[in-house]
């Protein structure tokens, strides 16, 4: 039975991948509240697992974030003509 609502899940490890981070600082970003995990594996390391969706949203706020705006030739200090 398939469901419309299947979750693409990604673990710590392809999160750092796609946000361009080390998988720490993951574990940090999920800390700090920037990063929101699915939930959590069983086990001994009881890993984070994220929607695919969420992780990439922020890898694309946070590329926005450190994009600086274009410049104009106009903007600024004023040029001289002569």
């Amino acid at each position: 039975m398939t469901h419309p609502e299947t979750l693409d899940l990604v673990g710590t490890s392809d999160a750092s991948r796609i946000l361009g981070v080390h998988p720490a600082t993951v574990t940090r970003m999920v800390e700090s509240d920037q990063l929101t995990p699915a939930g959590r594996l069983g086990g001994d390391t009881g890993a984070f697992v994220f929607n695919r969706s969420d992780v990439v949203a922020l890898a694309e706020k946070r590329k926005a974030e450190t994009e600086e705006p274009p410049t104009s030739p106009t903007s600024g200090a004023s040029r001289s003509v002569f």
